[in-house]
This record gives C-alpha cells, structure tokens and sequence, in this order.
C-alpha cells in the first residue's frame, strides 16, 4: 500500500475514491518516467525511505531528490488531472 505522505496528500484527487484505480494510474505514470525518477518515487512513497536514505543509495544530493520529486509529484498531478476533473 502506498505511503499517502503530505506531499503527495495535495495532489491526489478526491473524486478518485478507489485505491486500486488509483494504484492503477500512478503505476500507468511510473512506466513513462525515467528508471531514476521511478526509483526515487517508489522508495520514498511507498517504502518511506528519507531523503537521507534516498542520498545514500544513489549517490545524489539532497537538492537534486528534492527536486526530482517535486517534479514529479507536479507531473503526476498533471497526469491524474488529465483524466479526473479535480
């Protein structure tokens, strides 16, 4: 089960009520990112590793995962809108 963090809390719509649809959809947005942004997604969000953990296993900066989360939250919310009106 996905780890619903306040980051991700913002940009989930509501009228998306079941989690397997919902599952569905982020899994359809994972297979169109980069193998390293979907890294990054999938051991933050659902495992809950910390930005620190996520710094130690790839070698990146804490600036640089930042980042490429929040962008891809914003591409997620992009994609889910495009299917659900919000």
């Amino acid at each position: 089960m996905w780890n619903w963090s306040n980051e991700l809390q913002n940009i989930i719509p509501d009228k998306v009520e079941r989690e397997s649809l919902l599952t569905e959809l982020i899994n359809e947005f994972l297979e169109k990112e980069r193998a390293q942004d979907r890294y990054l997604f999938v051991h933050r969000y659902w495992f809950g590793e910390s930005i620190e953990e996520l710094c130690g296993q790839t070698g990146y900066g804490a600036s640089r995962i930042k980042s490429s989360l929040f962008r891809m939250r914003k591409r997620l919310k992009n994609y889910l809108e495009g299917r659900y009106r919000i």
